[in-house]
């Protein structure tokens, strides 16, 4: 395993938009042959997930009166807020076909060394909270990238509790949504859970002892770590100009379509805004904080141009594989939702 580092001079990078692009290229472009460790730490900032309808997540006037950005990943997934008092970190599993790797798989090292720090009692919930004292100070999501799980988590180290209170009150209300019901997370912050002798670190001494940890439960004595080349760094470049750096990526438009149909489900949220004419859908997005191990760009456009009929729109899902792109959810849910 290698630890991917891009620090020049000791000096941090702390701009999301070239974070999020940074762990996007390390993940699907750049190939080390062996399974690899990053980790940045963002300023303020409200990171939402790839499908994620914007409005229904952030409160857009306390992000800009406070200066908090927003920026949209690559991955799917929930919003999370974060600033410099949150450790993001990324995991690729190792390419090892003789074994099917899980979630659980991933962050048990994380787990385990945050024992070794002094935290008495870390759960995992859900496969993608993890917790202390009953409280969520860890939030993942996992996802697939050329048959390689990849887990991605935020660590509230020494967070904002009340900005990220504020930050992720939605400006625009989901009104009533039909299907299962979501209460918000009791959130708290991991540092007042280390032990004695890490109670005076900051988050730099924080992420340096938990990948000491983390390199030693494989047997190693020092972060063997993997320096970003000139190459490297164009690359990330080109995928923050083009995506994470531009608002059409992060906040697109979001007026034209006049119909939403949302509601909870158990893959999670799912929206879908679209318009019709002559009994015809003729243009359709597709929003939520799924994880899907696919895309649904082809569910999306065959979609569109669809009779605005639950026989007909149940055809239409019954030809996509549902458990791929949202998760456990059937054609008969999505037809409800839809009509």
């Amino acid at each position: 395993m290698r630890y991917v580092t891009y620090e020049n001079d000791q000096k941090l990078i702390t701009d999301p938009s070239w974070n999020i692009a940074f762990e996007e290229y390390m993940m699907s472009q750049a190939d080390l042959g062996e399974d690899i460790f990053l980790s940045y730490i963002n300023e303020p900032v409200v990171v939402l997930g790839r499908y994620q309808y914007w409005p229904f997540q952030v409160n857009a006037d306390y992000l800009e009166e406070n200066h908090v950005k927003l920026v949209r990943r690559f991955a799917a997934g929930g919003a999370s807020y974060q600033d410099l008092g949150c450790l993001n970190f990324a995991y690729m599993a190792p390419g090892d076909h003789q074994q099917a790797w899980t979630t659980t798989d991933l962050l048990a090292p994380i787990m385990t060394a945050l024992q070794h720090l002094g935290v008495d009692g870390v759960a995992l919930r859900n496969r993608s909270n993890l917790l202390v004292d009953g409280q969520q100070f860890a939030t993942t999501s996992s996802y697939h990238i050329q048959g390689r799980l990849v887990v991605h988590g935020t660590i509230m180290f020494d967070a904002d509790l009340i900005r990220l209170r504020h930050a992720l009150q939605p400006t625009m209300t989901q009104l009533t949504s039909p299907g299962l019901k979501s209460r918000p997370a009791s959130v708290t912050n991991i540092q007042p859970y280390l032990g004695d002798d890490f109670q005076m670190i900051g988050i730099k001494q924080f992420r340096d002892a938990l990948l000491k940890q983390i390199f030693s439960q494989r047997g190693k004595s020092q972060v063997e770590s993997y320096k970003l080349q000139a190459a490297d760094r164009q690359a990330i470049k080109n995928l923050q100009r083009s995506f994470t750096g531009q608002a059409s990526w992060n906040q697109p438009e979001i007026k034209g379509l006049e119909l939403h149909r949302f509601s909870n489900t158990l893959a999670g949220h799912i929206h879908f805004n679209f318009s019709i004419r002559h009994g015809k859908i003729t243009k359709l997005r597709l929003y939520g904080d799924f994880i899907g191990s696919q895309s649904p760009d082809t569910l999306v456009a065959d979609l569109q141009g669809a009779e605005y009929k639950p026989d007909a729109l149940k055809v239409i899902f019954d030809r996509h594989p549902l458990a791929e792109i949202f998760g456990p959810v059937t054609s008969a849910e999505l037809v409800r939702i839809m009509y």
